[in-house]
């Protein structure tokens, strides 16, 4: 997936929610997406041992790069020209979940006002002297 068609996409689900929902998923997203230039850094000192796989969520692929050893080198170099876009993929599966994410705590939320307007007030006990 190349960037405009990442930044599409991304644009794409954000729009498809509502503006109280937008503020829930910016927060949500915005802190679990990952910046495909670290992962390529991170491939590029670290692909041996499956780290740049590891940060994207790959765990799978990771344990397999570790224990393979990158793959014998073969894994670590193509790896060099895939990691980036992998790493937006998994940013579009993030968005994804955040979007999910977003209309269960709104869900949550009009349910908690809903039984903290439901909620009778309770009688203090009396103080005793």
């Amino acid at each position: 997936m190349n960037k405009l068609n990442y930044l599409q996409s991304i644009k794409s689900i954000r729009d498809s929610l509502t503006a109280d929902r937008r503020e829930n998923f910016d927060l949500h997203f915005g802190a679990r997406e990952r910046d495909p230039a670290i992962s390529l850094t991170f491939s590029l000192y670290f692909g041996l041992f499956g780290v740049d796989r590891f940060y994207i969520g790959n765990i799978v692929l990771g344990i397999l790069k570790l224990i393979t050893l990158g793959g014998l080198f073969i894994w670590i170099i193509v790896d060099w020209f895939l990691i980036m876009d992998a790493t937006r993929d998994a940013n579009v599966a993030i968005a994804t979940k955040s979007r999910r994410w977003s209309a269960k705590r709104r869900g949550l939320r009009r349910q908690a006002r809903a039984d903290h307007l439901t909620r009778r007030p309770t009688s203090s006990p009396k103080s005793r002297g």
